[in-house]
């Protein structure tokens, strides 16, 4: 059996500590399940169907400066920036 885990949060008002409680007892089933009602249908319907039209997408799974640096690259290529 597992053992319970008692985690204190202390800040001022205001500061999320309720919010942080919350995330901290989701479970990884839940999340996917927020997911998959929320999240993939809205891509679906929006995000993916532009995509086929953007002229430069990034995937969101590189580092930021990464990604930052890519489209610095295709406004360059473009002349559409210095």
């Amino acid at each position: 059996m597992r053992r319970p885990v008692v985690v204190g949060i202390g800040g001022c008002s205001g500061s999320g500590k309720t919010s942080l409680a919350r995330e901290l007892e989701r479970t990884e089933a839940s999340v996917r399940a927020q997911f998959e009602a929320t999240a993939r249908p809205m891509a679906e319907r929006y995000v993916l169907p532009s995509q086929a039209r953007a002229a430069m997408t990034v995937s969101g799974t590189e580092a930021m400066d990464w990604s930052i640096e890519q489209v610095l690259r295709g406004l360059r290529d473009r002349g559409l920036s210095r």
